[in-house]
């Protein structure tokens, strides 16, 4: 099953991406995310077996530091892999300290249960949009980049989510299969 971890969102924090996300839906060759799927991102896990989802488990029960709920908030937005060569919209999260120990214990869980390590640094992020068509819309999102301000939104993150993603047509659709404590 195709799978990921990730820290779910409250209210205000979907509001605020949602008004961010509005702001540049108008721009040809953009998607915006459907709100009911966003999320923070901590790891793409791939399409991974129930014995990988036990290992998982056995390892983030080990590693996953307990600190708490951890009183995140919404800063700026950017684009991956470039703005010369967008494909995905995103805000970032702060404080990255805390998510990046997260993060730091998802991998070792991860790679015990045989899932490939990420190669790029761990950046905190909530995907707002895909670029279908980086082409026409380069100008328009390099000027939603520089004009862009994130309102300051504080949100608590007490859980780590595993999420498994099915893809259609109309969009993903996410089912909440595992939790754990923050």
């Amino acid at each position: 099953m195709r799978a990921f971890l990730g820290i779910p969102l409250n209210q205000a924090a979907t509001r605020e991406a949602v008004r961010l996300s509005s702001s540049i839906a108008e721009i040809t060759g953009i998607k915006p995310v459907n709100p009911a799927n966003y999320h923070i991102t901590v790891k793409f896990l791939g399409d991974i077996t129930k014995s990988q989802i036990e290992k998982i488990d056995c390892g983030l029960q080990r590693n996953l530091p307990v600190v708490g709920p951890l009183n995140l908030r919404l800063q700026g937005v950017g684009v991956f892999p470039s703005p010369r060569r967008p494909r995905v919209g995103w805000v970032g999260v702060e404080p990255r300290g805390p998510l990046s120990d997260i993060h730091a214990a998802v991998e070792d869980s991860a790679a015990y249960a045989g899932v490939e390590r990420d190669k790029d640094e761990y950046l905190p992020h909530l995907t707002i949009f895909r670029c279908k068509d980086p082409g026409k819309a380069r100008n328009r999102l390099v000027k939603w980049l520089n004009e862009s301000s994130v309102d300051e939104v504080f949100f608590p993150a007490d859980r780590l989510v595993l999420y498994q993603s099915k893809l259609r047509s109309d969009g993903p659709i996410y089912t909440k299969l595992e939790m754990w404590p923050l």
